[in-house]
């Protein structure tokens, strides 16, 4: 695997590209390596070439003499370690506990309590034990869902919950339990509710075996990362659906794939992840994103081309894995949550070796804090 920042006419030569600079070199803000001049940031994507074998420094040495910055299988899985845990920062002492019944089932963020504590009929904050519970009357599920709904829909109106889907999701503190309440999608991080999802790893294989992925690039308008990279078909796990259910649905709703195709895809496991949201300088509220995402994998027929059917994605491209790996690696572009559901892909497809240090690391930090 090679992570290679060449002299002009030695990029020209191995990917065909042309790049005019004028009194710089050629740089990389991501590998500090420099070519012909002061280090600057790069003017176009730096690639990585990547093989299950040995790096490639004698191939990219043949092909010119200029200097190379040689991205080894452990570079690249510590950089795949970096984005796994970008998605796992949090710090719980910014929390109270929220509980059911002296059952722990979410958390509050402490600029976020005091907010609640308004609505004492409903949330109720124990200073002693530094506990917030939901009231003892609400006993019913759909008591507890009208009553917190009525409080989070006047958060909503006051401008401090964003993002508003009008869609339920059920708050549960294990996937096959039954659900406590249903609230709406935007209110799952910001009372700390566990959250659930499917992702579709989307990808074609030509007659070589060589793979390629599918990427889609987030609708501008999307009210949460628009414009970031994203997974074909991904989405959240609603009330009264199974996944693989709810994945044939995104994939019709986000890349036009039939249902006949799309219930070819195959659960290939789960990964879950801890993340703190916000700062809150704004006033809305902080939260914390407690998911669990089922992964699935779709190989699709070679001349497939999705189209957006719900307005949700700008644009799709068919990505060469070596590039997919850049921008996991190197880049912010994607969506965090895909970077793990992508590095999940690229283990189980090769594209990493077991004698490889750090690799079961990885691989137990792709499980997470929250995969029940």
């Amino acid at each position: 695997r090679v992570h290679s920042h060449l002299h002009l006419n030695a990029c020209c030569s191995m990917v065909g590209a042309v790049l005019s600079h004028s009194t710089h070199g050629v740089g990389c803000c991501s590998c500090a390596v420099t070519v012909g001049g002061p280090k600057v940031k790069a003017t176009s994507p730096c690639r990585i070439l990547c093989t299950r074998g040995t790096p490639l420094r004698k191939r990219v040495a043949a092909a010119s003499d200029a200097p190379v910055k040689v991205l080894t299988g452990e570079e690249i899985i510590d950089g795949c370690i970096r984005k796994v845990q970008q998605v796992n920062s949090y710090t719980m002492s910014d929390f109270v506990p929220l509980h059911l019944e002296n059952r722990g089932i979410g958390c509050v963020h402490n600029s976020f309590r005091h907010k609640l504590e308004k609505y004492s009929g409903i949330f109720l904050m124990d200073h002693a034990r530094n506990v917030m519970s939901l009231h003892h009357s609400l006993q019913t599920y759909q008591d507890r869902t009208d009553a917190v709904g009525l409080v989070m829909t006047d958060l909503k109106e006051q401008g401090l919950i964003k993002g508003w889907r009008g869609e339920l999701m059920p708050c549960v503190t294990a996937f096959d339990e039954e659900p406590l309440l249903a609230v709406e999608r935007a209110v799952i991080p910001v009372l700390g509710f566990k959250g659930y999802g499917v992702h579709m790893n989307a990808y074609t294989k030509d007659k070589s075996g060589k793979k390629k992925l599918w990427v889609a690039k987030r609708s501008l308008d999307k009210p949460t990362w628009p414009g970031k990279l994203d997974h074909l078909a991904a989405g959240g796990q609603p009330l009264g659906m199974t996944p693989i259910d709810n994945m044939v649905k995104e994939a019709w709703e986000e890349a036009g794939i039939p249902e006949e195709l799309a219930r070819q895809a195959a659960c290939v496991g789960a990964l879950s992840y801890r993340q703190q949201l916000g700062t809150g300088e704004d006033g809305r509220a902080l939260g914390i994103k407690r998911d669990t995402l089922f992964c699935f994998d779709l190989e699709l027929p070679e001349d497939f081309e999705p189209v957006a059917m719900d307005g949700e994605v700008e644009s799709f491209q068919l990505m060469d894995i070596d590039d997919v790996i850049y921008q996991v690696v190197c880049t912010d572009n994607f969506k965090p949550n895909c970077n793990l559901v992508i590095v999940h892909w690229l283990v189980r497809h090769g594209y990493m070796q077991p004698h490889e240090r750090r690799y079961l690391e990885l691989l137990k930090l792709l499980q997470g804090p929250e995969l029940r």
